[in-house]
């Protein structure tokens, strides 16, 4: 099993490089697992989560998203949010080629998308996974139709409003290595941010229909 990650570039449907990164078990995989990491971070970060993976024969793929990491673009921007379902739907597409069951897992905004994906009537994974999926906010309402409209105005504008990473995780290493982090920016701007929102309005009323294996 190869402990650190393998880095190749790709294009995605808006003619950007993205970057891929694989964690690959030693022989033939029993299952894929893509990864969709969430806002203001990138596929490096879950190093530990493909490298265990592939230790019990699992091999990893993970993308750094629209606007995120190395992928070309804006950064912490995407025009429509569809666009992550796209990037999705062809990592899904080139990964079915192997023939094992296929697992979307998602983090938090990757866990939105992943949702978001798992109910449209796009090609489906086999299994489904989210981690804190953000299919909620405690935004108060006006601030959510004020992104909206400032989106309209200056939709590429960025917004870093304070992130305390203690919350990271009850590991404070965390915290200190995404403060450090050269490939993260947080926040986002306000077309990702309104994007997000009502994605995320649309995506929770629908949630009941999930027909997808989730956990």
């Amino acid at each position: 099993m190869s402990s650190a990650s393998l880095i190749d570039y790709g294009t995605n449907r808006k003619g950007n490089r993205q970057t891929r990164r694989q964690w690959l078990p030693e022989g033939p995989p029993r299952a894929l697992v893509l990864i969709i990491h969430g806002i203001a971070e990138h596929s490096g970060r879950y190093d530990a989560v493909g490298a265990q993976f592939a230790a019990s024969g699992i091999g990893v793929v993970a993308i750094d998203q629209r606007g995120h990491g190395t992928t070309e673009g804006t950064k912490g921007y995407v025009d429509k949010f569809s666009g992550f379902l796209d990037d999705v739907e062809d990592q899904l597409s080139e990964m079915r080629a192997l023939g094992v069951p296929i697992v979307l897992l998602g983090h938090s905004m990757g866990g939105l998308v992943c949702t978001s994906y798992a109910l449209s009537d796009r090609p489906a994974p086999d299994l489904l996974v989210l981690s804190g999926p953000a299919l909620g906010t405690a935004l108060p309402g006006w601030q959510q139709t004020f992104l909206a409209k400032f989106a309209q105005l200056s939709p590429k504008l960025f917004l870093a409003p304070p992130f305390d990473t203690e919350v990271l995780s009850r590991d404070p290493e965390v915290g200190k290595a995404y403060d450090a982090d050269p490939l993260i920016k947080a926040g986002g701007a306000v077309n990702l941010l309104a994007e997000l929102m009502s994605t995320m309005h649309a995506t929770a009323a629908d949630v009941d229909q999930l027909r997808v294996p989730t956990l």
